[in-house]
């Protein structure tokens, strides 16, 4: 009886720590120091004894330094956020889901289409062949084949298990926005900056028909399940319903601004779209009547997709969030934040409990439906901090490194290397000997200014814009691009001895550091 009353709480404590581990993969992969650190901040906020115990634990780990949360200010495991898909080095622009629901598809900025296994979170390969953005990806019901469209005004068909390019459909003249596949496989639908529509036979690499009719950018295509219609929508403000199989227009609605999306239920009755008037509206596709419109989103919306049952609709929108919606009753039933950049893209699963999302952030996120319960370059120096002597200034760059400046002289001193992404923020710690540095690529790093060192990294969930030290030199606040606000501690850093100056052989000027230590790199010398 004992065990059995035991077995339930255990194993929510496990699940717990599951869904941290899951939630953290892409930062321990490449950086498994943070194991501790990723762990208290996405557990902190729980009560499960085994967890606490666990948290306890981890504090005590002496390996080397670390940055440690002192608050749950990390998407907390048990929570809507599942994982994150890591790999992409600029904006994700689409994103589409093999039909078994074990694959996701994404298209970006980068140039690149990645295939990944949704279970393990990982690139299984990337597809290269476009020589601009991509901005659209579909998947053939069967899983063999991907369909992307890019700024390259070419569609390119690709064996999705082996990754080779099959074929390039040439025709539009301006860039490819948006492409849908019917649910035969036999055809492509694709949206295009030149205003129009192309028809596509994806066997032979034909153009079948070209659909002419809107006056602005074709932003969104979605496919009818029987395959007998096109629904597109438009900057010119319109949603336009096409015959495929003569090509004739039979109906026009609108908004009132751009239609960035459209979607069509499974059952084939209603249309869904979304709007930059910040709206998402669901039509009769045979009466051509708005049936529903939501309202919710502070910014325009970029995406939308219904799930597998027809019962609920997931919006992703520039205000960086996404919301879900009972259509029926029209009212958002929750409110999903976690990205840092707009979101451009969104696919429902199969089974209908999971979405993803891609955004600006470069961040594909997987979220569970189900637990979203409430609605809730330019090279310029910009941060600056300036050592406690005033000799010193650190300054963080759009080059993606830190300088130490010799005030003095006017002159750098040293560059320290190790953020993928724009500097925003920078501190330095009371004692001059380290500067902490916030960036876009979501890292808040640690430095020791004797000898240009990387002590340690903590990595959020969005760009770090601001961070602060305080007096005790251990304590760190860094606010990120969310709203979220991280108190943190640096910890494995032993007390300085005072009075020490070291020099390092590059030639940079001695920094005296008050209350210095003796270092632990051989090429710094007393």
């Amino acid at each position: 009886m004992r065990a059995d009353r035991t077995a339930a709480p255990q194993q929510e404590s496990l699940q717990l720590v599951l869904d941290a581990l899951r939630l953290s993969a892409h930062v321990l992969r490449r950086d498994p120091t943070q194991l501790a650190g990723q762990l208290l901040g996405r557990l902190l906020s729980s009560d499960e004894p085994a967890v606490t115990r666990l948290l306890q634990q981890a504090c005590q780990w002496k390996g080397a330094a670390w940055v440690r949360p002192l608050f749950a200010t990390l998407a907390q495991a048990g929570g809507p956020l599942l994982r994150v898909l890591q790999g992409h080095t600029d904006g994700v622009r689409a994103v589409a889901v093999t039909v078994d629901g074990r694959h996701v598809v994404s298209g970006s900025d980068d140039g690149t289409v990645k295939v990944w296994d949704l279970d393990r979170g990982e690139a299984l390969r990337t597809l290269e062949g476009h020589a601009d953005v991509v901005r659209a990806v579909a998947v053939t019901v069967d899983g063999r084949h991907v369909v992307s469209g890019s700024d390259d005004k070419t569609l390119n068909v690709w064996d999705a298990e082996r990754g080779e390019l099959l074929r390039t459909l040439e025709g539009h003249i301006g860039w490819v926005e948006a492409v849908a596949v019917t649910v035969d496989g036999r055809y492509a639908v694709s949206g295009s900056g030149d205003q129009t529509l192309k028809v596509w036979d994806l066997e032979r690499g034909q153009l079948v028909r070209t659909l002419e009719g809107h006056t602005d950018v074709v932003t969104a295509v979605a496919v009818t399940p029987d395959g007998r219609y096109a629904v597109s929508g438009s900057r010119d403000r319109t949603l336009k319903v096409w015959g495929l199989e003569r090509g004739e227009e039979v109906r026009t609605e609108g908004h009132s601004d751009a239609v960035m999306a459209v979607a069509v239920t499974p059952d084939g009755r209603h249309v869904v779209s979304g709007s930059r008037d910040r709206t998402v509206k669901v039509w009769d596709l045979k009466q051509g009547k708005a049936v529903c419109s939501m309202d919710g989103h502070i910014a325009g919306v970029a995406a939308v997709a219904v799930t597998p049952d027809g019962r609920y609709v997931v919006s992703g929108s520039w205000d960086k969030t996404l919301k879900v919606w009972d259509p029926e009753r029209g009212e958002a039933l929750c409110t999903l934040e976690g990205h840092a950049g707009w979101v451009w893209a969104v696919a429902v699963t199969p089974e209908g409990h999971h979405a993803v999302s891609g955004s600006t952030d470069n961040m594909l996120k997987v979220w569970d439906l189900e637990r979203g319960e409430t609605v809730t370059t330019r090279e310029g120096h910009w941060g600056v901090a300036v050592t406690p002597d005033g000799r010193y200034a650190v300054s963080g760059s759009g080059d993606q490194t830190l300088k130490v400046w010799d005030l003095e002289r006017g002159a750098a001193v040293r560059t320290l290397k190790g953020h993928r992404n724009l500097v925003y923020a920078v501190a330095v710690t009371p004692d001059g000997r380290y500067a902490v540095s916030g960036s876009d690529d979501q890292t808040l790093q640690v430095w020791d200014m004797t000898d240009g060192r990387l002590v340690a990294t903590f990595t959020g969930e969005g760009g770090l814009h601001a961070c602060a030290v305080g007096s005790d030199g251990c304590a760190i606040v860094a606010g990120d691009a969310s709203g979220q606000v991280h108190f943190l501690r640096l910890e494995g850093v032993g007390p300085l001895a005072e009075g020490v100056t070291w020099r390092v052989r590059d030639d940079s000027p001695t920094l005296p550091i008050a209350g210095s230590a003796q270092p632990r790199k051989p090429h710094v010398e007393r």
